[in-house]
């Protein structure tokens, strides 16, 4: 049932119906919760996916320090959870982490948020290293965030840096999978065209914008 709901909730936002996916991700983690209480080890891994969900959710309706909470909740039973079984858990132990970084850098806490995306692409890049099919989606997109808060920090070279390396991977899943990925590739040039504007590169923020576009025609 707990599954169920996490799903709804997330149909229910891409609607725009956020109010009920919030309240739909909320009743997931009351069940995981009291199943938690009853049998720690077994689905304690569970309740913090809920609380990952939980937390995008308040993110979206702009509950930020509620967001963040739910966040912080969710790592902490990973780490915990991962002293036992960490390579198991090292995806969503990444997850938490990237989003945390969101969160973070929308409470205007920039340097906590920037660790927070470090350690996610650390982490991320050591998981497409071993199975590169089902983690390269997550490292361009942790590479992205990361573009972003560096940025934020004032650092536009490792920013730039960060989005080119994202864009090569977004570009290689394009070629792979022509029907898919083309709005994460966009998305990516169009952070570089702003880190390129920072660096009073003009031509070459046309040209990135510019690329933008064109993947999604």
């Amino acid at each position: 049932l707990a599954g169920s709901l996490n799903n709804l909730s997330i149909h229910l936002d891409a609607l725009g119906r956020h109010k009920e996916a919030l309240a739909a991700s909320e009743e997931a983690v009351e069940i995981h919760h009291a199943l938690t209480a009853e049998r720690a080890n077994a689905t304690g891994p569970d309740l913090a996916a809920s609380l990952i969900n939980l937390s995008i959710r308040l993110s979206v309706l702009g509950q930020h320090e509620d967001a963040l909470e739910a966040g912080e909740k969710a790592l902490e039973i990973y780490r915990t959870h991962a002293a036992k079984t960490a390579d198991e858990l090292r995806p969503g132990i990444a997850a938490s982490v990237d989003n945390l970084s969101i969160f973070l850098s929308a409470l205007g806490r920039h340097e906590e948020a920037l660790t927070a995306g470090e350690e996610a692409v650390k982490i991320r890049r050591s998981l497409a290293a071993e199975r590169p099919d089902a983690f390269r989606p997550d490292l361009a997109r942790s590479l992205s965030n990361l573009a972003g808060r560096l940025r934020h920090q004032g650092r536009p070279e490792r920013a730039l840096a960060a989005s080119g390396e994202a864009i090569g991977i977004y570009k290689n899943l394009v070629a792979e999978h022509p029907n898919a990925f083309h709005p994460e590739l966009a998305n990516a040039y169009w952070s570089q065209g702003r880190i390129l504007h920072d660096l009073e590169m003009h031509k070459e923020a046309v040209a990135a914008f510019t690329a933008g576009i064109e993947t999604l025609t």
